[in-house]
């Protein structure tokens, strides 16, 4: 009878608080929830300096995290304290749910190949792995995702093989029951070539879950591989479009600071739970960014942040989205703040006329189809050269050469145009000229000199 009269007072409770959470203050919801496990490890073969900026409380501080090679190291955290942590290109940033084993890697060094665990989680993993390339790849893009079922007994390794591509790359790496909740999560990051093998079991170890599991790969950023399944292990990957709870997305991707600097920027969610508050995880300028209780929903899972006008520099998020309690997560979506107009360098006419084209590092940059256009004009006689003219007899209205660009897509550019032939014997005063822009905003550069 007394466990009936609890039972019924517990129920009472939940209503009393689910009727109470519009009038709490959201973000107080998420008190208590185990913030994500962050890691540092250095691939490489030197010491390596990482910077650690933390903005909390109204102060900001920075702290220095020394990794020896080969060294695991756990970055702290604290409610309400946004963490950006630098990158570095022998860096492997190894995001995780609560319950993270850092034994739980196996990597692979490029340069022999062999296996190398930071625990012994993983037996035989060198064995594993030339096992494992004989395998055929699945090759994944931004926005994929992967995934296949098994069968786990809760003995023995869970284990799923992901390469990070040259780049700049992440990819996340979970497990989810068979109603799909997620068990866990390990999120990989790296700027080089790098071959992890991530072990899932401690996740379902410390729900005490057995049974049906899906493995899921999903890219977050640049682009990934990893092993389909042989026959008889299961019914291998399927690929698809990321999965998500909730869509995140910016009201733009690009804004101008000279073109559109008066359009304000929004980031929205629609889809999401409601009334939660959820994690930013942003990769900005090079560092991984993350804000717990950054943005709360409303009692339709929708939530809308902003307005914002300008960023201090170039300001490039790729990929952003929310992390909520449940490890679940929006969509990703990216943007960028561009506040720098693009520059022109050449060489010296008559004998070549191509040069270099510089953008702000974390702008928009250059791509095949950004624009370098020459002008070529005899000044002595005010006309134009172009490759269809014959010679120098156009205005300038009709005077337009399209260049070629190449070592794109790039923030240093190069560009090479049409060299025009010159009449000998006249000694005119010309004028070549090459112009890029970018976005509304453009920079040319003039040679002038006599032949």
């Amino acid at each position: 009878m007394l466990r009936g009269i609890r039972v019924v007072l517990a129920g009472v409770t939940v209503l009393l608080m689910a009727g109470m959470s519009w009038a709490a203050p959201r973000r107080s919801q998420e008190e208590g929830k185990p913030l994500a496990n962050v890691w540092t490890l250095n691939l490489g073969g030197d010491f390596i300096e990482l910077q650690v900026e933390r903005t909390g409380h109204g102060a900001r501080q920075t702290e220095t995290i020394l990794l020896a090679p080969g060294q695991i190291s756990q970055v702290r955290r604290s409610a309400g304290e946004e963490v950006r942590i630098q990158d570095h290109p022998d860096l492997l940033l190894v995001t995780a749910s609560a319950g993270f084993d850092p034994a739980s890697l196996g990597i692979v060094r490029a340069a022999s190949g062999e296996a190398e665990s930071l625990g012994d989680v993983l037996p035989d993993t060198a064995a594993l792995f030339a096992h494992a390339k004989a395998r055929a790849e699945s090759r994944l893009r931004r926005g994929e995702s992967a995934v296949s079922k098994v069968l786990w007994n809760g003995n023995g390794p869970l284990a799923a093989r992901v390469t990070l591509r040259s780049g700049s790359s992440s990819a996340e790496v979970r497990a989810l029951d068979s109603d799909g909740a997620v068990l866990g999560y390990v999120t990989l990051s790296a700027s080089r070539e790098v071959e992890v093998k991530v072990d899932l079991r401690s996740f379902l170890q410390q729900r005490q879950y057995w049974g049906i599991v899906t493995q899921e790969i999903m890219v977050r950023k640049g682009e990934v591989s990893t092993l389909s399944r042989e026959p008889g292990d299961g019914a291998g990957f399927r690929r698809f479009q990321e999965a998500s709870v909730g869509t995140g997305q910016f009201s733009l991707h690009i804004n101008h600071a000279y073109l559109n600097g008066g359009t304000p920027l929004y980031y929205y969610v629609t889809g999401g739970p409601a009334s939660t508050c959820g994690e930013l995880n942003s990769y900005r300028n090079n560092s991984w960014i993350f804000g717990p209780g950054w943005l709360c929903t409303n009692g339709s899972g929708s939530a809308t942040k902003g307005p914002w006008y300008s960023a201090p520099t170039d300001q490039k998020d790729d990929p952003s989205f929310i992390r909520w309690p449940d490890n679940s997560t929006t969509t990703s979506d990216w943007h960028i703040w561009d506040k720098t107009c693009p520059t022109v360098s050449s060489s010296s006419p008559p004998l070549a006329w191509n040069g270099t084209a510089t953008d702000g590092a974390f702008g928009t940059c250059f791509t095949s189809s950004s624009p370098v256009e020459a002008y070529y004009q005899d000044r002595t006689t005010g006309f134009y050269w172009t490759p269809t003219s014959g010679g120098f007899n156009q205005t300038r209205a009709n005077a337009k050469v399209t260049c070629m660009i190449s070592n794109v897509p790039s923030c240093n550019a190069t560009w090479t145009c049409p060299t025009a032939p010159l009449p000998s014997g006249l000694f005119h005063q010309y004028m070549f000229t090459a112009c890029t822009r970018d976005g509304g905003c453009g920079s040319c550069l003039d040679h002038v000199f006599y032949y």
